[in-house]
């Protein structure tokens, strides 16, 4: 009686321990059963090979015929085309919306980019450092989906940046953004 216990107790710690065995093996069951959390992708960021610390100009142009340049002045003065003065904090918040656009790397590269609005693109960013290096951001339609915009970095592939970022950094370059308000003088009236 003890022997076929013994034989019983064995055999289901035999078909126990193949389950064990299978589960760690299969990480899609294990993530399903909840013993384990997806590890999200690295996203790649957009925009390399340039160093934003020598930047020394930028400009800004859609295909609705706005454009805007902003390099700094001979004093040293950040400056519109226009001769506007630039809010600093806000040139700075589009600087560092350009350094973290990443996305995804779309899965057909051989989509023309005409059909998906890179070529000529629906807005362009160029990005100048003080050596005179241009680097071109072209941005192109929103997906089919419309959770983002199809962008291309120079040479690098289209990436699939999220909608939040690209529409973030445009109002970043918006000019009610990145002029800085000038203090208009309280009117009195004279007698």
């Amino acid at each position: 009686m003890i022997k076929r216990n013994s034989i019983i107790i064995f055999a289901v710690f035999l078909v126990l321990l193949a389950g064990v065995l299978y589960i760690n093996q299969d990480s899609n069951l294990q993530t399903s059963l909840g013993m384990q959390t997806p590890t999200p992708t690295q996203q790649p960021k957009v925009i390399s090979g340039i160093d934003f610390s020598t930047i020394h100009s930028f400009e800004i142009s859609q295909s609705t015929g706005y454009k805007m340049v902003i390099a700094p002045n001979a004093k040293n003065e950040w400056i519109t085309d226009t001769n506007q003065k630039v809010n600093l904090q806000a040139a700075l918040q589009a600087t560092q919306s350009l350094i973290d656009l990443s996305g995804t790397i779309t899965q057909d590269q051989s989509l023309p980019l005409e059909k998906i609005g890179l070529n000529p693109p629906l807005a362009k960013i160029v990005l100048t450092d003080a050596k005179g290096n241009k680097g071109t951001l072209n941005i192109g339609n929103q997906s089919a989906t419309q959770t983002g915009y199809y962008v291309k970095w120079e040479n690098n592939p289209v990436i699939l940046v999220p909608s939040a970022q690209i529409d973030s950094l445009m109002g970043s370059f918006s000019p009610n953004t990145i002029v800085a308000l000038t203090p208009q003088p309280d009117v009195t009236q004279t007698p």
